[in-house]
Parts: C-alpha cells; sequence; structure tokens
C-alpha cells in the first residue's frame, strides 16, 4: 500500500513538471487562476509585448503547486523514514542491507533541500529554483 501512495507521488511530481506556471512567468498572483498567454509575457521594447508561443495546457497557481510540492516530499520523506527504520530495527541484527543507507540519507538530505527552496520561494518570489533538481 506505502508503495502505490509513493508511485502516484512521484507521478504526481512528474506531471506537476507539465502544469506548474514557469519560472520567468508572473508568479506574484499565488493562488489565481490566469490564462497561461496574461501570466507569461514578455515585454520586448517599452510597451511592447511579445508573442509567447506556450504548450497550451493550463497552469496550476504557483501557491496550489507548491502545496501539491510539499505533499509529494512529505509522501517521499515518509517512505525513505518508513525503510530506514526497517532497515534499523530488524535487517541490521542480521547484517542484510535491505536498503543503501548512503542512497537513503542522501534522499532525506535532497527532500530537506528541497522544502527550504519551497521556503525560499515562498518568501521570495526570485525567478530560480533548486528544489525541482534536488529528488
Amino acid at each position: 500500500e506505502q508503495e502505490k501512495i509513493y508511485d502516484r507521488a512521484v507521478i504526481l511530481l512528474f506531471c506537476l513538471a507539465f502544469f506548474e506556471v514557469p519560472l520567468w512567468c508572473d508568479t506574484t498572483d499565488s493562488f489565481t487562476f490566469l490564462s497561461p498567454h496574461d501570466r507569461c509575457q514578455v515585454e520586448v521594447e517599452s510597451g511592447k509585448k511579445a508573442i509567447v508561443y506556450m504548450s497550451g495546457l493550463p497552469h496550476i497557481p504557483p501557491g496550489y503547486s507548491l502545496i501539491m510540492e510539499l505533499m509529494v516530499c512529505l509522501v517521499l520523506y515518509c517512505k525513505l523514514s518508513a525503510e530506514s527504520k526497517l532497515q534499523n530495527t530488524w535487517f541490521n541484527q542480521y547484517d542484510i542491507n535491505y536498503i543503501n543507507k548512503y542512497f537513503n540519507f542522501a534522499g532525506k538530505v535532497a527532500l530537506w533541500g528541497t522544502l527550504l527552496d519551497i521556503v525560499l520561494f515562498s518568501v521570495d518570489r526570485h525567478h530560480w529554483r533548486g528544489g525541482p533538481l534536488l529528488p
């Protein structure tokens, strides 16, 4: 059951990449649904806007996508913690490596980095993020 939840969370994180607002777009309206053409405009000359060709897919407002990303990270962290607990409780006493402890630890560090990135992006809407590159 936990493996199914984990698989769905990873799929949700993958799909979120297609529907979240690109970082170069206007992310100030956190919970307002806007069309991609209204949210993602490029000024080429003073006052003139360029036509930006988007995929046509609707965008999820940044606030909702951050909440979904946070929930996915929570699911991933719970799975890594459960695996670590299972390893320490049952398999260590028999010298069996159920999981790779280093990959498990690296995954937890990456998720903490993603959490920090979500907090920083929520406070200061900069046009770069490191979190999506971590997990």
